[in-house]
């Protein structure tokens, strides 16, 4: 037996996973998962801060291989996360001097899977072997006329949940028995941050960037707001750079309207459970509570139904994932503001470390391509 080992740091935590295929690669057997909660350290530039967090990682990565060095056997490859890097067409990247300069220096910002590539490059030379991300968040597959703005200076970027996104797109098709490019799919990934993103016959042709906040509101995340709106609290003379971003990227939402970014308790409380009520902020009322999520559930959906405007309603699934996607009350609102469309599938969770594992043992096996990282240096 063989094995790839697959790392995932995320602002929270550090979640590790070893793969074991059979000896010709042609089948995978099992996973054996492990997470470690750990800080947060999303939008802090501090490279001293970073590096830190870097020694922290590499420590509990190698200290969770040497707990399972019987389970692991011989390592054909490492895979992680990959970072913020410049736009990259979908696929598996080995890791290279010129992916780990670009991550390690924040070149096109700071986020825990910037972490990724250099510590699966530092394990796999332990094992002599190559190092690999799949499918970063970086992934930009889009369509020209989705970058349009209205203003020429700002182009719609292509910033999502590419690794989960394409791992469930995959999932479904195979349920579908029919191929992945022969699709149109819409995939929403509810999170912290939503991506809701358009899968058109193998390519994600239009998506918003959850990463800025772009589209619906989400638990923490601001989503689209109105410009002019926007602009006049920029230049009002209360708030700094910082404090607007922050607004937008870790305390708007659901979290600016009702303080809170606990999933569990919000359904809770529309499910009226006892005690639930109580734990919010007592000056809000429990119509204006679901008020709040009704209007989040609102956005999700608009966002699925507008991009079956691409392709003129067509559209084979429209697919639910992420962790929100384990609770009943949000699924079932946004199935039934959607379903007209099509069929609607739910994979709650998420399968970035299936993506990680089974995107690599393609790779290996020739029938993903494997591609070269170049800086723009």
């Amino acid at each position: 037996m063989v094995s790839i080992i697959a790392i995932n740091p995320g602002s929270t935590s550090t979640k590790l996973a070893i793969c074991s295929v059979s000896e010709n690669f042609k089948k995978q057997a099992c996973f054996d998962y492990h997470e470690v909660e750990k800080v947060d350290i999303i939008n802090k530039n501090m490279s001293g801060i970073f590096q830190e967090e870097l020694k922290e990682r590499r420590k509990l990565v190698k200290d969770f291989i040497k707990s399972n060095s019987e389970k692991i056997g011989k390592v054909i490859a490492v895979t992680a996360r990959g970072g913020l890097l410049k736009p990259l067409k979908g696929g598996v990247y080995r890791v290279n001097k010129a992916m780990i300069d670009d991550l390690v220096s924040c070149r096109y910002g700071t986020h825990a899977s910037n972490m990724g590539a250099p510590l699966a490059q530092e394990i796999a030379d332990l094992y002599n072997v190559k190092a690999y991300i799949a499918y970063p968040v970086v992934v930009d597959e889009m369509d020209d006329i989705a970058r349009y703005t209205g203003i020429p200076e700002i182009k719609r970027r292509s910033y999502f949940h590419a690794l989960n996104q394409k791992t469930v797109a995959k999932m479904i098709s195979e349920e579908l028995e029919k191929n992945y490019e022969d699709l149109v799919l819409i995939i929403a990934h509810l999170g912290g941050g939503i991506t809701v993103g358009l899968h058109a016959y193998g390519r994600v042709v239009d998506v918003n960037n959850g990463l800025d906040g772009d589209g619906p509101f989400s638990i923490e995340r601001a989503g689209g707001i109105p410009a002019g709106d926007l602009v006049r609290l920029c230049f009002c003379g209360r708030y700094t750079y910082e404090d607007i971003y922050e607004k937008i990227i870790q305390k708007g939402g659901i979290y600016a309207y009702l303080g809170t970014k606990d999933a569990v308790l919000l359904e809770d409380i529309i499910l009226e459970k006892a005690g639930s009520y109580r734990a919010i902020n007592p000056s809000f009322s429990k119509k204006k509570i679901k008020e709040v999520i009704d209007a989040w559930i609102y956005q999700v959906s608009k966002s699925i139904c507008a991009l079956a405007c691409y392709t003129c309603g067509k559209v084979d699934a429209v697919i639910l994932t992420g962790g929100l996607a384990k609770f009943d009350y949000f699924v079932q609102e946004i199935k039934r503001r959607v379903s007209f469309l099509t069929k609607i599938y739910i994979v709650p969770g998420e399968e970035e470390m299936r993506g990680l594992c089974t995107c690599v043992l393609a790779a290996l096996c020739g029938i993903e391509k494997i591609f070269l990282y170049r800086s723009e240096r």
